[in-house]
């Protein structure tokens, strides 16, 4: 409860640097409490955004799939327990890997999107993607500045 309470203080002091974006706080921390729900049950963000909005969600789910303002280096035995990596590259590789919150960003999938754009239709670009990878307890995020 503390860090939520961590984070509350922290959307206060953005509106207050921002306070055009008052009159949508309460969504914004809304979406925040989605996102928790979503990790907790085991889920991923998909996010996707047209034009510079493209931009946006890379930038969204780069934040989630690596530490932001908190780190989340890897601790204790899970450390150990990466049959991937070699004894001798171990030291190096795990003090770097750090738990990230799966995302995906929708709009990287350049040669689906383009065919799928091409032989079906381009408005059903993101919902194909979801059908395919979205599974209960997923949250969607669709970003338009238009």
């Amino acid at each position: 409860m503390a860090k939520k309470n961590k984070i509350k203080r922290s959307l206060d002091d953005f509106i207050k640097r921002f306070p055009e974006l008052e009159s949508i706080k309460e969504n914004m921390w809304e979406v925040f409490l989605e996102m928790v729900k979503t990790y907790k049950n085991g889920g991923k963000v998909l996010v996707c955004g047209n034009g510079g909005s493209a931009a946006d969600a890379a930038h969204i789910v780069a934040e989630l799939m690596k530490s932001f303002m908190f780190k989340r280096e890897l601790k204790g035995k899970e450390k150990y327990n990466l049959p991937w990596i070699s004894k001798d590259d171990s030291n190096s590789i795990l003090n770097q890997l750090e738990y990230g919150l799966p995302a995906v960003n929708l709009c990287a999938h350049i040669a689906l999107n383009t065919a799928f754009a091409n032989d079906v239709n381009s408005d059903l670009i993101s919902a194909q993607q979801v059908f395919v990878l979205g599974k209960q307890n997923d949250l969607f995020i669709g970003i338009s500045t238009s």
